[in-house]
């Protein structure tokens, strides 16, 4: 079995985060990515495929896959409409040991053609307000002002930082914040004027559920007979200012996933 490719294993909130920004592609590059490996396996996702999201419910800071279908509706192949099926969990994370393969199953129904192809798209969002130079906030569609991004990952940070209980009615932000408190009590963060410190553990939260959330991929590919495809990493909300999408995508794993195995996708590919 093969490792997933892990394309920035060493860009972490320790480093220089303007480096993470540099490596970030835009809208338009990452469809350049995907069109590329879309060839490569024969994937065309308006004929033998479904696409699933799975993001924050705040569509301002999760319009990768609206720019997708967006931009390849046009096309003068694609006869049919894309296919999505989405999956919203606050701030993208698929929660180790809450969220399961099951929640996707009704997705793997709605592939065209009896085709048996899936392709996942997994990214949690953090807001970067290019003025300040700020992370965890962002300038959203009509507002003069920055708030946080993502906002539930940032409530909780600061839930958690003031040693209170989480103790919240709805049950997928309590697993959420139960999720990330382990993840601060196993590795203390450092709080940064610059708001790093949020970058940081959203990097880790994305990590740690990449883990489970390709697991969980196996088993639906095993239980399913379908292939799926899994690209995943951070998207990176800037400022609106009246532009549509200007987010960044900062890519960090990829993986193809048949019958129940791992192949890797190499950046080499990308």
């Amino acid at each position: 079995m093969h490792q997933i490719a892990d394309f920035n294993e060493t860009a972490t909130a320790h480093q220089n985060n303007e480096e993470l920004l540099v490596k970030a592609k835009t809208l338009e590059e990452f469809e350049d990515v995907l069109d590329k490996i879309f060839v490569k396996y024969g994937i065309k996702p308006e004929k033998n495929a479904v696409f699933i999201s799975i993001s924050c419910p705040d569509d301002q800071s999760s319009s990768v896959l609206s720019h997708v279908v967006m931009r390849n509706k046009h096309k003068e192949d694609t006869s049919q409409h894309y296919l999505v099926y989405n999956r919203c969990v606050f701030g993208g994370i698929f929660v180790p040991g809450f969220k399961t393969f099951e929640s996707l199953i009704p997705a793997t129904h709605h592939i065209p053609n009896d085709a048996k192809n899936v392709v996942v798209l997994n990214f949690t969002h953090i807001g970067y307000d290019e003025e300040s130079k700020k992370w965890g906030e962002f300038k959203r569609y009509g507002h003069n002002h920055t708030s946080a991004s993502c906002g539930a990952i940032v409530t909780l940070y600061n839930l958690i930082k003031q040693n209170k209980d989480i103790g919240l009615q709805d049950e997928d932000l309590k697993e959420l914040g139960m999720f990330l408190r382990n993840l601060l009590l196993k590795e203390p963060i450092e709080e940064k004027e610059d708001g790093s410190h949020i970058l940081e553990l959203t990097l880790k939260a994305f990590d740690e559920q990449s883990k489970w959330l390709i697991e969980e991929l196996k088993k639906l590919s095993k239980k399913e007979s379908i292939n799926v495809f899994y690209l995943g990493g951070l998207e990176v909300d800037t400022n609106k200012d009246g532009k549509e999408f200007n987010d960044l995508i900062f890519l960090k794993k990829a993986a193809m996933i048949r019958d129940g195995e791992v192949e890797e996708i190499t950046y080499d590919e990308m």
